[in-house]
């Protein structure tokens, strides 16, 4: 018994049998295990499956009257589909009497046949009839096995694109005679695209399983193996049955798995089990499934303690500071059944800030320059904390002030400023903007925003912002303003102070280094801009010695313009047969015009500066729609719109121009000139003595093919696209003749045997002419024949001559290469006899010794072999093949056959000999099952055993005795009898008289017919043998004796 096992002693997942070994718990419970086995566990769930030759498939009902089917594959004994080669399928009708007839084919569609019911592709499909009056249920698909054997199932595939045809109500039968049928499954199909396979499972055992695990008792998850005695799929963790736990992983595949279980919360104990059957052996090309289902397993149990072990401290807590966040990396900790997480606390309180399963925290969100108190603990899946490790960190201190206050803006009213920015930045965060107005601080507000009251109207005040962060760091403070306008910007800022005085104020627009404008004041205007364009602007201020100061930076943008330009004026279109010129007078805009937007329909065309626009390439007599579209600098778009119709075009083309012809041997090259279009040639008309051979786009055409020597007369007009055609342009021209002859043939070859030789060549060319035309061959200067292609061979040649052949080409101006292709060979010469044939075998049957060998040798080459009888001069037959069925043998008798091998010179080689008995009535009563019945009548049927045996009947059904019969017909003289089938092995007595009682005496017999007289009729006459008797006024009894030749 080879058994596969399981079994695990300390805990571990362990792999099979040999590392069980290295247990003693492990090798305990292995021993125990097999001493338990026990025999019906390796016993088939079923039997054989049935022996049968036809399967019958009967669709009782179906989606339509007619019944489809993709394919339909029979399974052997080991569940593998028969292949479709050794298959045949047909379709049988109920003819209403009971029994079955042929089933009509569909004319005039493919596929068809009833072979295409098991054909091997399920992509196609069988069908039935499907037209008016056609045949509706029940039909049935009969598959012919070939031989009796025994089936496994079958495997239904349904009509894969369509419900049409699918079959509903089913019944599968299986026969061994195609007569009498045993039902074998039955059922509904669902309508559904996918295969139904029947495979109950004959000769197949369920695969056996083992699980097994810990000895000892656990206090968290562990490890379980589970073995089956044959390679399994679709195994899953879901087919586990676990009480007091679940399947955390599955790992594994083929027979071995291994399953981590958790124990649930409180439980004292796991069990575990597999169910039955919810594995399948897997398949293997050649065996089929290797099991059927599989058994369910023991119950493995184990006791669950609690861990009330901690697990150890973490070691090595570091940290690593930044300004807001501290990140903590330490060791990993180790417990008894494993570490679950890592609890982090910051400062004394007994809530962590976190859990995790790694060793690394990042702790963010800090205050900078503050100090934090770390612990860190180790947590099992009991609850089980480590000692803690701690540390003191401090965060890094703040330094940066936050960014200067952006975009400062002033809302001036009479007696009061209210004041906007924008938010600073800050590495940490902005707490809030101090307000300085001259050198008095007015306040710190958190938000943007800032109203002064109390001024004196028409005053002017200097304001700057500073923002503020949380570590008291102060930003620079700025005081640049702007008032937009639609293409202009107004500058302010408040007066910088020096040590000497300062002369000035460099304004910069974007990134550049060259300022716009140098002022003396503090305040510049700059005009000319875009409108709705955001500008960052840059103010310096500047003293007598050069020195310049830290800018103050602004981003602002203009107004946008929302203003559209006015209408293009006067729109105007001037239309010819492929252009239309458009005109229009100016627009106007509040800020400036950026140019016109020409559309046709849906495409633009340009955009252009000026006032006219032409567009041309159009087709004639065709509408369009055109658009004229004012565009100023900001885009606003102000359209006018025109419909115009191109002229029609009316005229031809010129003829085109300078027709020639360049003329060679099989072709005639024509060139020209493009002649004149109002709107433009699109192709030419090339004919040929007045017949049209070509319409071509370019300026030439190559006419080939043609006949050498032979006068042409060409016409070349141009059309347009308004296929206005030009008159022709006409040439007359001449091929060339062909003077040049083909070349030599190539590489004349030669294979040659006793009485012939096989010529073979490359193909020669012809250089100039239409082509090789045939191949002339000469042997010994005379002419021996002519072919087109590149062999020939020469026949009836004497062997051990040596032969001279010479090969040349003919075209079809009848020109021969210059230069022949040569070659001397020399016939083979045979003195030498073959070797016999090898390996004689003989094959009995009841009449006829079939005969096989395997292939003799000889110098030359073996053409025949002769079959003798031994000790007969005459052969019984000479043939090519290795095998011969002698026929019309005695039966029950020895032969002995003589088989010799000949060569093309009639050397026989020596005979190989083989003596063997032809099968008698003995074997054929044995092979009938009906040994010691050789003077009854087994079936009943009128002729005894013995007849049958020679008549070639079935002993076994008597309705084949019925053909052993005489057929009659009356004519006004006399009664014709029609004699069955006549056959060389016994003797025919016919019989007649008035009176019954005499019927069977000898003085009576009218026609005896021998073997050897059956032998001299023609087939048909031996099908059809009829007898006239003369009538003479009396009634007559006719009888016919057959008496068999004895053994």
């Amino acid at each position: 018994i080879y058994v596969r096992a399981a079994a695990v002693g300390d805990g571990d997942a362990m792999p099979p049998l040999a590392k069980n070994m290295a247990h003693a718990q492990g090798a305990a419970a292995l021993s125990s295990w097999i001493q338990g086995l026990n025999e019906a566990e390796f016993q088939p769930a079923m039997g054989p499956g049935p022996q049968a030759r036809y399967v019958r498939l009967k669709s009782i009902t179906g989606r339509r009257s007619y019944a489809a089917v993709a394919e339909f594959a029979i399974l052997d004994a080991n569940g593998e589909r028969i292949p479709f080669g050794q298959v045949t399928a047909s379709y049988l009708r109920e003819n209403g009497s009971g029994g079955f007839e042929p089933g009509p084919l569909v004319t005039g569609s493919e596929p068809s046949e009833a072979t295409d019911g098991n054909d091997g592709a399920s992509t196609n499909f069988w069908q039935t009839p499907s037209t008016a009056g056609a045949p509706v249920h029940p039909h049935y698909l009969v598959m012919d096995l070939g031989s009796t054997r025994e089936v496994g199932g079958f495997k239904y595939f349904p009509r894969l694109t369509s419900e049409n045809g699918r079959i509903y109500q089913y019944q599968v039968d299986y026969s061994t005679n195609g007569t009498t049928w045993t039902p074998w499954n039955s059922g509904v199909w669902e309508n559904v695209a996918t295969a139904y396979e029947f495979n109950p499972g004959y000769n197949k055992r369920p695969a056996r399983v083992q699980v097994a695990g810990p000895a000892t008792e656990v206090m968290g998850p562990f490890d379980v193996t589970v073995a089956f005695d044959m390679d399994v799929e679709n195994f899953a963790a879901s087919d586990f049955v676990v009480t007091g736990g679940t399947v955390q992983k599955l790992r594994g595949s083929g027979y071995y798995y291994v399953a981590r279980i958790s124990p649930s919360t409180g439980s004292t104990s796991v069990q575990v089990s597999i169910p039955a059957n919810v594995a399948d052996p897997i398949f293997k090309t050649g065996k089929g499934r290797l099991g059927k289902g599989s058994r369910a397993s023991t119950t493995f149990s184990v006791v669950v303690v609690p861990d009330t072990i901690a697990p150890s401290q973490p070691l090595d807590l570091t940290a690593d500071p930044d300004l807001q966040s501290v990140a903590l990396t330490w060791n990993p900790a180790s417990d008894n059944v494993g570490v679950t997480g890592y609890r982090i606390y910051r400062g004394s309180g007994m809530d962590p800030i976190a859990t995790v399963t790694g060793t690394t925290y990042n702790d963010t969100g800090l205050d900078p320059e503050t100090s934090y108190f770390y612990r860190v603990a180790a947590v099992d899946n009991a609850g089980n904390l480590s000692d803690e490790s701690q540390l003191t960190v401090s965060t890094d201190a703040d330094s940066a002030p936050p960014s200067v206050p952006g975009s400062l803006a002033a809302d001036p009213d009479v007696i009061s400023v209210t004041l906007s920015w924008d938010a600073s930045d800050d590495n940490v965060a902005v707490t809030g903007y101090r307000i300085r107005r001259g050198t008095q601080v007015l306040g710190t507000v958190p938000g943007t925003l800032y109203t002064d009251t109390g001024l004196d109207p028409v005053t002017s005040y200097l304001y700057r912002v500073a923002a503020v962060d949380a570590a008291g760091n102060l930003s620079d403070e700025g005081s640049l303003a702007a008032d937009p306008d639609l293409t202009s910007v107004a500058l302010s800022w408040a007066a910088s102070t020096d040590d000497v005085g300062v002369t000035g104020y460099r304004i910069y627009r974007g990134s550049g280094d060259d300022p716009i404008a140098t002022v003396t004041g503090t305040t510049y205007n700059e005009t000319g801009l875009d409108p709705e364009t955001s500008y960052l602007y840059r103010v310096a201020a500047v003293d007598g010695a050069g020195n310049v100061s830290a800018e103050s930076q602004l981003m602002v943008s203009t107004d946008p313009d929302d203003e559209a330009p006015s209408l293009p004026g006067s729109l105007a279109a001037d239309p010819d047969v492929t252009t239309v010129d458009l005109t229009w007078t100016a627009s106007t805009d509040n800020v400036a015009l950026d140019g016109y937007r020409i559309e046709r329909g849906d495409t633009v065309l340009a955009t252009v500066q000026g006032l006219s626009f032409r567009d041309s390439g159009l087709s004639d007599a065709t509408a369009y729609i055109y658009k004229v579209i004012a565009i100023d600098i900001s885009g606003n778009e102000t359209p006018a719109t025109i419909s115009v119709t191109t002229d029609a075009d009316g005229s031809a083309p010129d003829a085109p121009g300078d027709l020639a012809a360049e003329e060679s041997v099989t072709a005639i090259k024509l060139t020209w000139t493009v002649p004149f279009d109002n709107i433009g040639v699109t192709s030419y008309q090339v004919s040929r003595d007045g017949h049209p051979i070509a319409t071509v786009n370019g300026t030439s055409y190559d006419d080939t093919g043609l006949e050498p020597n032979t006068l042409f007369s060409y016409q070349v007009s141009a059309v347009d696209a308004r296929n206005n055609i030009s008159t022709a342009a006409s040439i007359n021209a001449s091929t060339d003749p062909d003077l040049v002859p083909p070349t030599t043939p190539g590489e004349l070859t030669a294979t040659p045997s006793m009485n012939s030789i096989q010529l073979s060549w490359l193909a020669s060319t012809d250089p100039v002419g239409v082509g090789v035309d045939r191949y002339r061959i000469s042997r010994n200067g005379s002419v021996v024949g002519s072919v087109t292609g590149l062999t020939f061979t020469d026949t009836g040649l004497e062997s051990g001559i040596e032969y001279h052949y010479a090969v040349v080409a003919i075209d079809e101006a009848d020109n021969v290469s210059l230069v022949p292709a040569t070659l001397s060979i020399e016939t083979f010469s045979d003195s030498e006899t073959p070797s016999p044939p090898g390996d004689l075998m003989a094959e009995a049957d009841y009449a006829a010794i079939h005969l096989s060998w395997t292939a003799a040798t000889d110098n030359i080459g073996v053409v025949g072999y002769e079959i003798r009888l031994s000790g007969q001069e005459t052969p019984i037959a000479t043939v090519t093949t290795l095998g011969y069925s002698v026929e019309g043998l005695a039966g029950g008798t020895a032969y002995t056959f003589e088989v010799r091998a000949k060569d093309a010179e009639n050397h026989l080689s020596m005979p190989a000999t083989v003596t063997k008995t032809t099968l008698g009535f003995t074997d054929w009563l044995a092979d009938h099952e009906l040994a010691g019945e050789a003077s009854g009548d087994s079936d009943g049927g009128g002729l005894d055993n013995f007849a049958e045996y020679r008549l070639g009947m079935d002993p076994k059904d008597p309705l084949d005795d019925q053909t052993f019969h005489l057929a009659s017909t009356m004519t006004s003289s006399s009664l014709e009898i029609v004699l069955p089938e006549l056959k060389p092995v016994g003797h025919y007595y016919l019989h007649a008289s008035s009176s019954p009682a005499a019927l069977t005496a000898v003085e009576n017999r009218i026609l005896t017919l021998t073997p050897e007289a059956i032998e001299a009729l023609p087939a048909e006459q031996r099908d059809h043998y009829v007898v006239e008797i003369p009538l003479a006024g009396d009634r007559k009894f006719v009888v016919l004796i057959f008496e068999p030749l004895p053994e």
